[in-house]
């Protein structure tokens, strides 16, 4: 009869954010500019990282080439592992960035002058990755498109998701901060219930991280 047989769809989060992306300009609250709904892949990333490290862009190369070595485009691979790190960590969320400032102030010395260049080399090659790449630089930024779609117009998810009551997630072992917001703010701003399933050996210190990071950070602030 063509009707599904079953209340279930078995997607990857990445997929869900593209679909409430593509929703978005749909809903009358939505932004005029539908976000983005494709990605780099790593492949892709680490050739542009490679441009980028290799172009006249002293705030990149210079704080880069001091914390990991110079040519600092020698050392891509490297950076680009750097960089995914503070992405899963931050999500470039304000901040979680101010936070992490701070732990870098508490340093001594020469640790805190190797993480203020890490960081600030990372941060200014985020911002030319994202303004040479015509799609989103990674999925986790396509999850930050969704959850800011989500935050500022909710209606985007119910046109995406018509007759969705809940969204169960399992078998995370890692909860990056992207992930996290998305998550906060579909339960905070939809109806729809959000089910998180964790591991038995991680799952403790991902409640506990759940309960510390949802009173601090709030997904609905400035992002990137």
């Amino acid at each position: 009869d063509g009707e599904p047989r079953s209340g279930f769809e078995f997607l990857r989060l990445v997929d869900v954010a593209r679909r409430v992306n593509e929703a978005a300009t749909t809903v009358e609250s939505g932004p005029e500019t539908r976000p983005e709904t494709e990605s780099l892949d790593r492949l892709d990333r680490l050739a542009l990282t490679r441009r980028v490290l290799r172009g006249e862009s002293p705030g990149v190369t210079g704080p880069l080439g001091r914390a990991v070595g110079t040519p600092a485009a020698d050392h891509a691979e490297r950076i680009e592992r750097a960089r995914v790190g503070l992405e899963m960590v931050t999500a470039f969320h304000p901040a979680r960035l101010d936070a992490l400032e701070a732990a870098i102030d508490a340093l001594d010395g020469a640790a805190r002058a190797d993480a203020r260049d890490l960081v600030g080399g990372l941060l200014a090659l985020q911002r030319a990755l994202e303004d040479g790449s015509p799609v989103a630089v990674s999925d986790a930024a396509l999850l930050r498109g969704a959850t800011a779609t989500a935050a500022a117009a909710p209606e985007a998810v119910a046109a995406a998701y018509p007759n969705a009551e809940t969204l169960s997630v399992a078998g995370v072992s890692t909860l990056t901060a992207s992930l996290e917001d998305f998550l906060f703010v579909l339960g905070r701003e939809t109806p729809v219930d959000v089910h998180l399933y964790l591991r038995h050996g991680t799952g403790p210190e991902i409640r506990d991280q759940l309960e510390a990071s949802g009173r601090r950070f709030d997904p609905g602030e400035a992002r990137e």
